[in-house]
């Protein structure tokens, strides 16, 4: 209220209360602290009705009504996840008020996802990982991929974090960079000395096609090696192509931005689910991509007969 003198009489003007919100930081990165409040200005007593949030199209309700005195102040905190819109809505001796604010979220710059090294390492693998031993060969020498070695590429899923409190609370996010991929080729037991199928290989003369001896199959071995990309050579390998694969595409960031309101989690795939689901997808499109540019453009072709144990 404020008293003013006009001609000899005292007039009181009484000046209406505004309730003035805002959300601090403004910009924010994801995860990090985000606090709203609301004031009214000039300071006086109310009783707060309600905190809403919008995120996504996602409606975050918080009912829970609270007093204040005189220079209170209403303080909504917690984790920042999308860009989000709140109202708070507050009742006063003169009437209910509202105001409403923003934040806005940015991605946090995460290290890209890049297999590591010049070469996969390579062991030999079990006989699941080639349909079982021993090996089925095409009468036309072609060595099919995954029949004698393979390259497996890995990669681990992000945890996930969950807002508790706040105006995006009820949002699941992304909650650390995911680790690096990781690769490893396996070769078949087949092409190991001492192996019964490898010393059934004795290069005998007879039959159309020559039989194949140890030499074949060591240069067999080596070749393979190759195309998995756990050797050095001038041709395309499926360990060369999955390194251009994650140099091309930012996964992790494809990672780092998703989020997913709980009441969605419980009616379907939970985000850590659909994260799984978006790496499988990112893996099968490598392969069906290296079915052209390795294994059509660098086949490798077995130019001797081999010997059934």
């Amino acid at each position: 209220m404020v008293l003013q003198a006009a001609e000899g009489r005292l007039t009181a003007l009484v000046l209406a209360a505004a309730l003035i919100a805002r959300c601090q930081p403004a910009h924010v990165l994801r995860g990090e602290q985000v606090t709203c409040t609301a004031r009214l200005d000039p300071p006086g007593p109310f009783l707060l009705l309600e905190k809403r949030a919008v995120a996504s199209g996602k409606l975050l309700v918080d009912p829970s009504p609270a007093r204040f005195e005189s220079g209170g102040e209403v303080s909504w905190s917690g984790p920042a996840v999308l860009d989000t819109e709140i109202r708070i809505r507050v009742r006063t001796s003169e009437g209910d008020l509202v105001s409403r604010a923003a934040f806005t979220v940015e991605p946090r710059q995460w290290p890209r996802l890049q297999l590591p090294g010049i070469v996969a390492p390579w062991d030999y693998g079990d006989d699941e990982i080639f349909g079982g031993w021993p090996p089925r060969m095409r009468a036309d020498g072609l060595v099919l991929d995954g029949t004698l070695a393979a390259l497996r590429v890995s990669q681990a899923s992000p945890p996930v974090a969950y807002a508790e409190e706040g105006p995006d609370a009820r949002w699941l996010y992304v909650g650390r960079p995911a680790p690096p991929p990781m690769a490893h080729a396996y070769v078949s037991r087949a092409l190991r000395p001492g192996d019964p199928f490898y010393q059934a290989q004795r290069g005998e003369f007879g039959g159309i096609q020559a039989p194949c001896g140890a030499r074949d199959l060591e240069d067999l071995r080596k070749r393979l090696l190759e195309h998995e990309g756990s050797a050095v050579s001038g041709r395309p390998s499926h360990f060369r192509e999955s390194q251009s694969a994650f140099a091309r595409r930012d996964l992790q960031a494809v990672l780092e931005a998703q989020a997913l309101f709980y009441d969605d989690a419980v009616v379907g795939p939970t985000l850590g689910e659909r994260v799984t689901a978006l790496i499988t997808s990112a893996l099968t499109q490598m392969t069906r991509e290296q079915s052209l540019t390795v294994d059509k453009e660098a086949p490798v072709i077995l130019g001797c007969r081999l010997t059934r144990p």
